[in-house]
């Protein structure tokens, strides 16, 4: 399949909190190559959230715990024949780098932002609909009306701070997506279900379909059982159904 349509499905809080923080990554990154205002106030937003989801748990300690259980695992291979031990090394002196990195900045992700005064305002706001009116924040409208280099470059400022969770986040979800292959399954009259073994837990489910399919799964589950009911509609504002046709898809069970 050469257009493919992938859908991921988080199986623990830890990957959840993740594939969030990387969504968000990737979108304030998009914003930034761009000049408007708007996409300045895009970026400005995504960054807001940033702080929100490493706020919301002791994230550090997450990360260092995964990087660590990935040089564990990674470690395990080096006694096993057809492996590139060249490409494993590197791989494994990156995770070392990074914890390295990560316990000596003894301090949270973006700790020093949670002081900033222009930042906490925009926050106190952002969360009101239509809240960032002009009228409402002077001060981020003085802020937009800078030229658009000045701006891009105070937000790439802010989002340094998180440079070294980009980079973890990075390497432990390329780690977990290229952990195994799909294969293929057939989900009968629209739906699939899946024992999982709970001693060799699985982080991240993974479905592909080609990309012009009429389905989308909808997946809910956790460590012992995944369970996906493949939908459709007829026009996007009327609520999907399940199908109750056959769906040949691709599925990888992320469990490294």
């Amino acid at each position: 399949m050469e257009n493919i349509a992938n859908y991921e499905y988080p199986l623990n809080e830890r990957v959840r909190s993740f594939l969030r923080l990387e969504y968000l990554l990737k979108q304030i990154n998009h914003f930034l190559d761009d000049t408007s205002v708007w996409s300045s106030r895009a970026a400005l937003a995504s960054l807001i959230e940033i702080q929100e989801v490493v706020a919301r748990s002791d994230l550090k300690t997450e990360i260092l715990k995964e990087l660590e259980r990935h040089t564990s695992s990674l470690n395990k291979l080096r006694q096993q024949s057809g492996i590139d031990q060249s490409r494993l090394q590197e791989i494994l002196n990156e995770l070392e780098t990074l914890i390295s990195d990560i316990y000596a900045n003894n301090r949270p992700f973006g700790h020093d932002l949670k002081k900033n005064d222009f930042l906490l305002a925009i926050k106190q706001r952002v969360v009101i609909p239509g809240g960032m009116c002009d009228f409402d924040l002077p001060v981020y409208h003085h802020w937009l009306n800078n030229d658009a280099e000045v701006r891009n470059t105070m937000v790439r400022d802010w989002l340094a701070r998180f440079e070294l969770l980009g980079h973890a986040i990075h390497l432990i979800l390329k780690l977990i997506r290229e952990s195994t292959l799909h294969h293929q399954e057939i989900a009968e009259e629209g739906i699939y279900q899946k024992n999982l073994d709970s001693t060799t837990p699985c982080q991240l489910v993974r479905i592909a379909l080609p990309g012009d399919s009429q389905y989308f799964p909808e997946v809910s589950g956790g460590k012992h059982r995944v369970n996906i009911r493949f939908m459709a509609y007829d026009t996007i504002d009327v609520k999907a159904q399940q199908t109750h046709d056959d769906v040949v898809f691709k599925i990888a069970y992320c469990i490294i």
